[in-house]
C-alpha cells in the first residue's frame, strides 16, 4: 500500500490492507438534486424517443398527395428556468 501511504489527504490514517481501509464518507443525499436529475433523465429519454419517431420513415395514405419534403431535425435546444413570474410561482408552490 505504498500509494496510500504516501497519499496527503486522507482524512484517516491509511490501513495495511485495502479491504481494511472502508468505504469513504459522504454527504447526504440531497433528495431535490436527484429529483432534478431524474427529470432531466427523462426529459432527455422523451427526446430521443421523439427524434426517432421523427426520423422514422413516414406511412403513405391512401390517394393522399406527397407532402413536401421535411428538413431532418438537426439541433435540440431546451429552455430553463429558476426564476418564474408571481402566479407561476403560487401556482408551483400550491403544487408542491
Amino acid at each position: 500500500m505504498p500509494a496510500l501511504k504516501q497519499c496527503q489527504n486522507l482524512p484517516k490514517e491509511p490501513a495495511e490492507l485495502l479491504v481494511n481501509q472502508g468505504w469513504p464518507e459522504t454527504a447526504p443525499e440531497d433528495s431535490r438534486l436527484s429529483y432534478l436529475l431524474n427529470y432531466l433523465h427523462e426529459t432527455k429519454s422523451t427526446i430521443r424517443l421523439a427524434e426517432k419517431a421523427a426520423k422514422a420513415p413516414k406511412k403513405k395514405g391512401k390517394g393522399k398527395a406527397d407532402a413536401a419534403e421535411e428538413k431532418p431535425i438537426t439541433t435540440c435546444v431546451v429552455f430553463y428556468n429558476t426564476v418564474f413570474p408571481e402566479y407561476q410561482e403560487r401556482v408551483l408552490n400550491i403544487l408542491s
